[in-house]
């Protein structure tokens, strides 16, 4: 109120000393009082944010604790299960690469890096749901069965899919700056806007220079989306990665997941951790886990199911059979507790 009252004030007086106000003069008097008050404003926030930042973290710590006394048995052996892959990952990478180096194999190099990406993501989704971010696990789960997809069909398709794959870098690297290369007026704005974080125009160059070469030796539809993949027969999509490799079933949960990444009016009103439509959430939720819980046991078994079955030997059977067995008591314990959270809002609902 005070800042509005000084600036009534600043043009009253104006007004009161018979002076013509010019647009220009007008425009000044409103920037400079506007700059002012944000000033203002500015250092009243964060007199404040000390005690607000102190509550919220204590929020924040007492909510997580009674998430995982809801949530501990499922979180557990998640985290268990997480923990054994990426345990899994590292000793195939140690015990194999120098005969993979030696071979070239692009498949082993390939998976490996899908792999140690797919556990990283594992370890991105189980923050979230111990953080009680139910949308926010399921969204990092889309991203989780993208990679087990591509996986699983650089792994049927063999080396030179494989190549075709890691070499597509490179058109990634281009599409990325497609529009700058067409366009030296868009290039030189965007670079004054954002500094030095656009290549120069000797690496675009360079940049399509390789896609050049590349489109030559695979053909010109390698620059297509997903062209990798596509190996001359056409365009392909990623919904044609899940048929042929037999994950399509997912397909349903994937597009769920769409809904949390996407800024589309279904995403406004549709939240796994909020079952009542007409609450907005702003914040954490102990409901909705199950769903992104389960659907990234299942995803990091088949992960792991891709990379060992590069190198089948009885071992690594024993050790898939048992992994899957804990998968099982991981997918048990999500939809046990979805049922105890579930029926507890059910409860409160009713009072």
């Amino acid at each position: 109120m005070a800042d509005n009252d000084g600036m009534k004030r600043t043009l009253q007086d104006l007004v009161d000393d018979d002076i013509q106000i010019s647009p220009e003069k007008l425009d000044s008097v409103i920037r400079e009082t506007i700059s002012e008050g944000a000033i203002r404003a500015l250092q009243s926030i964060k007199e404040k944010g000390h005690n607000a930042l102190a509550y919220e973290k204590n929020e924040r710590i007492g909510f997580e604790e009674r998430n995982y006394a809801v949530w501990k048995e499922p979180l557990d052996l998640l985290e268990l299960f997480l923990l054994t892959t990426i345990d899994l990952g590292g000793d195939f990478n140690h015990k194999y690469r120098p005969e993979a180096a030696k071979n070239n194999d692009f498949v082993f190099e390939a998976l490996t890096r899908l792999h140690g990406r797919a556990c990283q993501v594992g370890h991105e989704i189980l923050t979230l749901l111990k953080s009680g971010y139910a949308d926010g696990a399921n969204a990092r789960w889309r991203t989780l069965h993208e990679i087990v997809v591509i996986s699983y069909f650089i792994k049927e398709h063999g080396k030179e899919m494989a190549e075709r794959y890691l070499l597509y870098d490179y058109i990634e690297s281009y599409q990325s700056i497609n529009d700058y290369i067409k366009n030296t007026a868009l290039y030189e704005r965007h670079r004054a806007i954002l500094g030095d974080e656009l290549p120069s125009q000797d690496e675009m160059e360079r940049i399509k220079r390789t896609k050049d070469e590349l489109c030559a030796r695979f053909g010109k539809g390698f620059s297509r989306e997903y062209g990798w993949a596509a190996d001359g027969t056409g365009k392909i999509t990623f919904k044609d990665l899940e048929r042929e490799v037999g994950i399509d079933h997912l397909r349903p949960y994937y597009k769920m997941a769409n809904i949390s990444i996407h800024a589309g009016p279904k995403g406004v009103r549709f939240s796994l951790g909020s079952p009542n439509n007409n609450i907005i959430p702003v914040g954490a939720s102990n409901m909705g886990l199950a769903d992104p819980g389960m659907n990234t046991v299942i995803s990091l078994l088949n992960m792991n199911v891709a990379l060992l079955n590069t190198r089948p030997d009885v071992d690594h059977l024993i050790t898939l059979k048992a992994m899957s067995l804990l998968a099982d008591e991981v997918k048990d314990a999500f939809y046990r507790c979805h049922k105890i959270t579930w029926a507890e809002y059910e409860r409160r609902k009713g009072l």
